[in-house]
């Protein structure tokens, strides 16, 4: 989908085919917002694939990675080019139960095993990493901003229904509270929301 069919929706929705209450700019805003809160919500919406460069040790971040929103899986190790051996997620505290001294492990290369931290762009891994490596990860990114009618919206298509409820919420959130239009526009809202409670 492309902005310019977002347009045509609101266009068709709010009645206003000549566009005399919002801008071509306002939708470009409001998409741009759509996106950004749909990946917050759902990762996946937006994401890659890439061989990331790991540090010496346990605790690794994605921060440097651009637009980096959140880690979603680390894959398999990695020599930069092909992918090797899977690494499985675990969660940091039944690991400290069945392992209470597996950040006193010795270095390796091979990674075994990765935590998710608090931070959406950091994790933790076992065996500590011993020099820099790779691994193949999985992460979320914001895409370019849209600032044309003919850009393409940065979420996959099982995404688009939230950026169009997101959208229609902003425009007919325009007029003055209790007016027909506001409740509109909250019912959008509440669609908004209600599509990521049934993720």
């Amino acid at each position: 989908m492309i902005v310019g069919d977002i347009i045509a929706i609101i266009k068709e929705q709010t009645r206003d085919t000549d566009a005399d209450t919002w801008t071509a700019a306002d939708v470009y805003q409001y998409v741009n917002e759509a996106v950004k809160n749909t990946i917050q919500r759902a990762p996946q919406a937006n994401s890659k694939k890439e061989h990331f460069t790991t540090i010496e040790g346990i605790e690794q971040s994605i921060g440097s990675s651009e637009k980096a929103v959140e880690l979603i899986n680390v894959i398999a190790n990695s020599d930069g080019t092909d992918v090797l051996a899977s690494v499985h997620k675990v969660d940091v505290v039944d690991k400290d139960a069945y392992s209470p001294n597996w950040r006193q492990t010795t270095a390796d290369n091979t990674t075994i095993e990765w935590m998710k931290r608090s931070e959406p762009t950091k994790f933790l891994v076992w065996p500590p990493i011993a020099d820099a490596g790779k691994l193949y990860i999985e992460y979320s990114f914001y895409p370019t901003d849209v600032t044309g009618s003919s850009d393409t919206i940065g979420v996959s298509n099982d995404y688009l229904e939230p950026v169009r409820t997101w959208c229609l919420y902003r425009t007919f959130s325009r007029d003055s509270e209790d007016t027909p239009s506001m409740k509109r526009a909250e019912g959008y809202r509440v669609e908004f929301e209600a599509f990521f409670a049934t993720e």
